[in-house]
């Protein structure tokens, strides 16, 4: 895969990419492979580029990018990195069966994250894994945390309500797969699940089946 480093701000209205100068550009289409982006398949470089605390004036407007402090909505003088990913080929989407498996083999005695990994597996690792406000382009989508002790994952995961656990994560993830592949954004996280029920995964099929078709 070939990642893309943007800059925008909490309501992407302001939407910069990086070029092959190592200089940021304005970005009409994220979705888009540009002649001039600056694009590498390397891990390591593209969390380096993500440096906390750098500014960039824009129209006479000074932002700061990545702020320590955090990202002020109100304020809107704080922009976040974004990671877009571009394949060549199609992928194989994730499997329910792979992600009940890793949910009934976790331990339950420490505290775990559930994420998609870029290549369609589901895994859990721990959060000192995760780069502290950096976007890791082998994530597809990072689930809330699993504190430990409480049976979220593991052997002890009750089987009468088994179904229905699994399939509110599997939606979840499938939901952002789709999304990544129209999209091209990487490491999406969210405490919610996406959807309502078996109807909404079929949907999310049918769209990923159409993707296919046209990839």
């Amino acid at each position: 895969m070939i990642y893309c480093l943007n800059i925008e701000d909490p309501l992407e209205s302001i939407c910069y990419r990086l070029d092959n100068n190592r200089e940021w550009q304005p970005c009409e289409d994220p979705t888009a492979l540009g002649q001039n982006d600056f694009r590498t398949n390397n891990r390591i470089e593209i969390l380096d580029l993500q440096v906390e605390d750098e500014s960039i004036t824009i129209e006479g407007k000074v932002y700061k990018i990545n702020s320590t402090d955090g990202v002020d909505v109100l304020a809107m003088e704080d922009l976040s990195y974004s990671v877009y990913g571009f394949r060549e080929d199609y992928p194989n989407p994730p499997q329910r069966k792979q992600l009940e498996q890793v949910l009934r083999e976790g331990d339950d005695s420490v505290f775990n994250t559930l994420v998609l990994k870029s290549d369609g597996q589901f895994c859990l690792i721990n959060p000192e894994e995760i780069i502290f406000n950096k976007i890791d382009p082998e994530i597809i989508y990072q689930f809330e945390g699993f504190v430990g002790g409480n049976g979220y994952v593991g052997p002890t995961i009750e089987d009468d309500n088994f179904d229905d656990y699994i399939l509110d994560f599997f939606r979840t993830g499938i939901h952002y797969w789709r999304d990544h592949l129209t999209k091209k954004e990487l490491h999406q996280q969210s405490d919610t699940f996406e959807g309502n029920d078996i109807d909404d995964l079929l949907d999310i099929y049918s769209d990923l089946e159409r993707i296919k078709n046209n990839y």
